[in-house]
């Protein structure tokens, strides 16, 4: 797999609240995990076979930041050209950039994160309370159950300034091997194995069961 991230910093307390409100992540997620033609993820996956997912949105968010990533599932020919992708992916930005951002995504946008919050699946209780909690901050009451849903009066200035920030100067950039982890997990495995054979395995002495003692030898039980 294939993930770049980038810290994308407030400006102020408002500026994270408008963007917490309004998701302009959501946008360029759409962009990069549309899979229709002339897309870039049909390109990558269809044409050349070299990725089978792309994610894009932000992963994390703490007082000061925003973390954005773009997840990407390689096959083993993209792995072997992961480079090439970490190309086009930039080259797709830089062109969704010269030819800027439909309006249209915008209500697209906003139109699914209602449909989304109407069916929303019950949360674990613990996560529940941990989500309106960070949301007690904000004076939007709005934010405090739908907000991490919802998205709200989404500006396209808004998805063009997180676009504009999505370089390869600000980019860290992550690779995973499949093989690689599975040979890991293999290992682990042999470790906590021999371990469980050293900790769990009782030997003769320290049984409760006892082992009976030996037989008499043949010649004691003929002679009497």
């Amino acid at each position: 797999s294939l993930l770049l991230t980038w810290q994308i910093p407030y400006k102020s307390k408002e500026d994270k609240e408008r963007r917490m409100k309004s998701k302009p992540d959501r946008v360029i997620g759409s962009i990069l995990g549309y899979e229709g033609k002339n897309s870039l993820l049909s390109f990558l996956k269809t044409e050349r076979g070299l990725v089978s997912s792309i994610f894009a949105g932000v992963a994390d968010s703490v007082a000061d930041f925003q973390s954005f990533v773009v997840s990407v599932e390689l096959t083993v020919e993209g792995f072997r050209r992961r480079d090439e992708v970490v190309s086009l992916i930039f080259s797709y930005l830089d062109l969704v950039r010269k030819k800027g951002i439909p309006s249209y995504l915008l209500r697209e946008v906003e139109d699914l994160s209602q449909v989304f919050w109407r069916f929303k699946e019950t949360e674990e209780p613990d996560r529940f309370v941990g989500v309106v909690s960070s949301m007690q901050a904000f004076k939007d009451p709005r934010l405090y159950l739908s907000g991490p849903a919802l998205a709200r009066d989404l500006q396209l200035n808004m998805a063009e300034e997180l676009l504009g920030a999505l370089t390869p100067d600000a980019a860290m950039l992550t690779y995973a091997s499949k093989v690689k982890r599975l040979l890991l997990l293999l290992l682990l495995l042999l470790v906590l194995i021999d371990l469980f054979s050293l900790v769990f395995v009782p030997d003769a002495c320290s049984s409760p069961w006892p082992l009976p003692p030996p037989a008499p030898p043949l010649r004691s039980l003929l002679v009497g």
